[in-house]
């Protein structure tokens, strides 16, 4: 398991009192952010360096919320914050 992120990966499951990762994958699709499968199970968003990509996650969070207020099936967010990238945990 050899990815950019791990020590900040297994940091974040460690904070969320979460199991170990055993399967980590990259997803190449995201342009701003770095993406990551855990286990088959979670989603880790972790902030790219780029400017624009700041206080992205904010904005996330509020609208994953509304829209599981009204109904819509969207992963719920599990935590966020900074390891020492900004990052998301669905």
């Amino acid at each position: 398991m050899r990815t950019r992120h791990l020590e900040q990966i297994k940091a974040i499951f460690a904070k969320h009192k979460l199991s170990a990762p055993i399967k980590i994958k990259r997803f190449l699709s995201g342009q701003i952010n770095f993406v990551y499968e855990i286990d088959e199970k979670y989603v880790i968003k972790i902030e790219g360096k780029e400017s624009y990509a700041t206080e992205i996650f904010k904005h996330q969070v509020e609208l994953t919320q509304k829209l599981h207020t009204a109904g819509v099936k969207v992963p719920l967010v599990i935590g966020q914050g900074d390891i020492p990238c900004k990052y998301l945990l669905l």
